[in-house]
């Protein structure tokens, strides 16, 4: 890690219920790949960013929202919802060009957000 690394965002967490259930949600939407840590916890890649699912976090719809850069809202909505997750609202437009916001809800009740430059 070089000195320009420091004070940036290096991994993130998501709570589970259902560890097994819970990567299979996220592989199904977002393709991402898992490396188990036990029987609690489970790695993941998500481009430069990397991250884990854990039973030991409580899932939540308050609170930091993690979102996900996505090529077609719309279609990956869909996809959350034929996953067992859920839309939460309509699509933004930010607006000012900034793209378009949608929140989602996973299998497990954490709320997440998904953002694309097009609708």
């Amino acid at each position: 890690m070089s000195d320009n690394d420091f004070n940036t965002i290096c991994y993130f967490e998501i709570g589970s219920t259902n560890l097994e259930e819970s990567k299979a949600f996220y592989t199904k939407c977002f393709e991402w790949q898992f490396n188990d840590q036990g029987p609690e916890y489970s790695m993941f890649g998500a481009g430069e960013l990397g991250g884990g699912i854990s039973t030991q976090i409580k899932p939540t719809s308050d609170g930091t929202k993690l979102v996900i850069k996505v090529n077609d809202i719309t279609k990956k909505t869909e996809e959350i919802i034929d996953a067992g997750g859920e839309s939460v609202g309509e699509i933004i437009d930010i607006g000012n060009e900034m793209g378009f916001y949608q929140y989602f809800k996973d299998n497990c009740g954490n709320q997440l957000a998904l953002w694309s430059q097009t609708n």
